[in-house]
This record gives C-alpha cells, structure tokens and sequence, in this order.
C-alpha cells in the first residue's frame, strides 16, 4: 500500500485543515505520532524523573564515603554498593543506584527489576559473594528505562500509577523498606538488598513531592489527577521537619564538617566531596551552609515543599529539601549494610467530610492548607482539593445517521476548569468531582469547513479512569445557496484515559445532516476520538512564567 501522506510546509489553520482533509490511513498515522510524541519523556508530557537519578546517585555515593573507612561493616555489603555507585569513567553500561531509583516509574510491577530477563528467579544470582566488578544488573535494566523503549509497558505504569499516591505510597515505602531490610540480615544478599531499598527510595521521593500527598489517585482520573498533582508540585506544600538530630551526623558529612566543626555555626567545605557541586546545581557553597542552619535549628523551621523539576530550584527552602531528603535517603542505604531491622514509622490520615490530609514519617509531616484558611496565612502554597485548570486538543471521526448520512472529522480545542471536588461519605459515590469544558470545534463536510462553540461537564468515576457528561455545541451548518445556519446540538461523551495526557473518548448523541437541497435533517450522531490534555501549570512552566 502506497500511502501519500506529505505535509507541505504548513502551521496554524493550515495544519489543521490538512488533518481534516487527509486520508483515512494518513490521519491515523499523524494520531498515533501525536499520541506518541506526547507520550514521550521530554518535559511537557513524560514524568520527570532527572530527580529520581540524581538524587539517588548522590545518596548511594555519599553512603559509600560514610561506610568505606567505618570499622565493622561487611566487605560484602560495600562491595554491593560500590557497584551501584556511579563511575563515569567507566564505558560499560553498569545500572547505578540512582537509575534503579528512576526505573520504578517505568515498570507496572516494580518487583519486576529482579527478574527481569525472565529466565531466573533470582537472575542477580547473589546470596552470599559478589564477583569483583561485576554488576548484575548491568546489561539487564540498562536501556529500558525509557517511555519508547518500554511502549506499551510505560503506558502501562504510568496509567497504574495508584502505588504512587497518599496512603499506597506510604505502605510501598515501608513494605519496600521491610523487604530490604530483610535481604540484608537474614539472606545477607546486600546486593538485591540494595535493589530493593532503591525500589523503596523510589517511594521515598515521591513523598518529598507534594503533589504525590493531596492528590486521591483512586478518585481521579488520568488528566484530572495530572492537573492536581502538578499544581500542588508548583505552588507547594508546607512541611514541619522534626527528629533532625538522629540525621545530624550525615548532615556533618554532607557539609564536610570535620569533628570540632558545629553544624549550622560553621560553614560547609567545598572540597571535602564532589556531590557539593551536584547538589548545588545553581546554587552557592554559602547558600548550603544557610541551608543547613536551617536544618540545625532544634525545632528547624518549617518549609515549602514542592516537586518535579521545581525541586531543582534556587530558592533556600529547596535547597533545604535537597539536603533533607538526600540525608534520609543515605540513612536509609546505611541502614541496609548494617543490617537494621527498622524500617521507620509512617502514619496517614485522610478525613472524609474536610479532605484534610495528614502524612507524617519520622523526620516530618505535611501541614495542608484547607479553604477555611485565610490566603495570607496560606503564605501562597496550594490549597486542598484545586487543580489547574486543563488545556485538550482533540480529534475525533463522527458517523451521522442524518441528511446524506456522511461522516465527518472534526478537531476542537478545550480549556477546562473544575467546578466540584468534595468528599461525599457515600460508599457508591465517596467522592463528587465535576470539570467544565469550553471550546471550539472545525469540522469538514464536503470539502467545506464549518464551526462553533462547545461545551461540556464531565463527572470523573471514583476507582475507574472513566469520566462522562453532556455536552452542548452550536454549530454552523451549510443551507441552500452556500449560506450557513446555526443549530444547537447535545449529547453525551464518555472518556478513558491511557496516561496523564492521552485520552480516548466515544460520543452519542443529536445532530444535523445536510440534504443536497440544503435542507438540514435532524437525528443520531456516533462519534470517536482522542485527545491529547494539559494542565495550564505546567504550560506555564515551560513558558517560564
């Protein structure tokens, strides 16, 4: 099969009239490239996961420079985790820490990167020595970590994404933690012990990221639950550290403090380790030791939260998130070489007519504005319970069962903006979330364009990633003597999402057919499309505003 399907040099309106006007086969093929395009792991449409890497090559690196000299600790166990550190000299393809870190986020089943050739239950083959520079995993996992390389294993993890979320985060990072911590003191397998507490610190990141807190995963779908999660990541959320002391001795490390030097009093030293310069990024050695007087302080200060790429920001408070978590994530990888049996403490509350959140772990917890708060004591953070408002692309093939009994193509462009979201206490129904739509849509019918207003309610179905509702559009509709006349029609459209941006949806409902004669007949309408959906906080990221 021949298929012609070369765009000239078009944009704007031209590009989209050339998708109404294309061939069947062709138009399919410029669907599936938009939808795969969005699907892939550039910055607007793909979880960002430069946190996830970094952060856990930094931990796993600083660990071994805390262990290697200690009296006492397993050779094994250092061993283990000398593969896992990060060597850039070398060419070979060894999977570090921090990559098992951010691979999480690309298997539907995390367990999955023990076994993951599929021809051994225990392909790392460790229970009790370690062949010198070998890294098992090396040729195994390097690679797949990847949205295209992955296909339809990605859309897979990323749409079963719950494990991410409130309460089932929570209860990954202990039970990962468990498991861990396990390996280590019972099997003496430090290698996959180590495995799996990066699985854990997976988790462990995801609560440093707010976004991962107030969102209710179960009661959202894809696009809705993107659109929440990415507000509370850009505006923050406050948190109320506690226990510092316990992480004293690794911030010490981290600052390069030596034993006389007092953290907080003392500023941090440069060249006492190279991750400085990482966990830096854009900031100085002089906003570090602020940082970490911060963190010295007994009770410290609470701080704005917030994830993604805003992690990475050069405000103090996340450099002081950056430093926080990258101590509890060394102690975390300590805790697995020297055998620990706890996996630390974690408690989550989510009350059912307030929606308030509670999430608390042994170095802090989550302090939630609710809409009773004024906005000036809000300082700013996200509120509970709003998401940003939603931009949709979409592309659909609708069927008439009036005049000629053509079929159509049509292209339309939405701005949502959520309408409800309340905790109801029913059991059927526990949570009410409604969204509204407007738009506008351009159709093609017989070589002519037409268009018009739309609008819509979708109401999202708590433990599916279904949502439906009505919709309404005025159309323009061609007449006798190439005039044009406007009619209402209505209907209802069903979506299912695939991922936080690509949607699949089914429409029914009434509309007008054209007669030869211009008449305009009145009856059914099938209709089916995708779209590809946004949240106007992170368009307004990447415009950099």
């Amino acid at each position: 099969m021949n298929l012609d399907c070369a765009l000239k040099r078009t944009r704007g309106v031209e590009s989209v009239l050339w998708l109404l006007k294309a061939k069947p086969a062709c138009r399919w093929v410029a669907m599936v490239m938009l939808a795969w395009t969005g699907l892939g792991p550039h910055t607007a449409a793909a979880f960002e996961s430069k946190e996830h890497r970094l952060m856990g090559d930094l931990a796993a690196g600083i660990a071994f420079a805390y262990l290697k000299d200690m009296p006492g600790i397993d050779n094994n166990a250092l061993r283990a985790l000398g593969m896992l550190v990060p060597k850039p000299e070398s060419k070979s393809p060894e999977v570090s820490y921090g990559q098992i870190v951010e691979c999480v986020d690309y298997f539907l089943i995390p367990e999955r990167i023990f076994s993951f050739d599929g021809r051994n239950p225990y392909p790392t083959g460790l229970t009790k020595v370690l062949e010198p520079d070998s890294n098992p995993l090396s040729k195994k996992l390097g690679g797949h970590c990847d949205a295209k390389a992955e296909g339809a294993g990605f859309i897979q993890a990323s749409h079963f994404n719950h494990a991410h979320f409130q309460q089932d985060l929570l209860m990954s990072l202990r039970y990962g933690r468990l498991r861990a911590m396990s390996l280590a003191r019972y099997e003496k397998n430090y290698y996959d012990a180590l495995v799996a507490n990066a699985i854990a610190d997976h988790y462990l990141h995801d609560f440093f990221a707010p976004g991962h807190i107030v969102t209710p995963r179960n009661s959202l779908t894809d696009v809705l639950a993107t659109a929440m999660h990415d507000l509370a990541n850009q505006e923050g959320v406050k948190f109320a550290p506690s226990n510092l002391q316990v992480l004293k001795p690794i911030l010490r490390f981290i600052c390069g403090l030596d034993e006389k030097q007092i953290l907080g009093t003392d500023d941090c030293q440069a060249g006492k380790g190279n991750w400085l310069d990482k966990l830096m990024d854009k900031n100085t050695i002089g906003d570090i030791s602020g940082a970490m007087k911060v963190l010295a302080k007994d009770p410290p200060d609470s701080v704005i939260f917030r994830g993604d790429s805003y992690l990475w920001d050069t405000a103090q408070e996340q450099l002081v998130q950056r430093i926080l978590l990258l101590a509890v994530e060394v102690r975390s990888i300590i805790h697995v070489i020297r055998g620990s049996d706890d996996p630390g403490s974690y408690d989550w509350k989510y009350e059912p007519t307030t929606g308030k959140v509670t999430a608390r772990f042994e170095f802090g917890e989550y302090v939630v504005a609710g809409a009773a708060e004024a906005p000036d004591s809000r300082g700013g953070q996200y509120l509970l319970q709003t998401m940003s408002p939603i931009l949709a692309f979409s592309v659909s093939r609708e069927s008439l069962f009036a005049g000629l009994k053509v079929a159509r193509n049509v292209v339309s462009a939405e701005a949502g903006f959520p309408l409800v979201m309340a905790r109801t206490g029913f059991q059927l129904l526990p949570n009410l979330v409604v969204v509204s739509t407007v738009g506008y849509s351009v159709y093609e019918e017989n070589n002519e364009y037409f268009s018009g207003p739309t609008f819509r309610m979708l109401f999202a179905i708590p433990e599916t990633e279904f949502s439906i509702g009505p919709y309404f559009r005025r159309l323009s509709y061609p007449t006798s003597g190439g005039g044009e006349a406007r009619r209402n029609s209505w209907g209802f459209r069903a979506d299912f999402g695939f991922t936080g941006y690509f949607t699949m949806f089914a429409m029914v409902g009434s509309d007008y057919g054209t007669f030869p004669n211009g008449k305009l007949d009145k009856d059914e309408l099938l209709s089916l499309g995708f779209a590809i959906s946004f949240p106007w906080s992170r368009v307004s990221r990447l415009a950099g505003r």
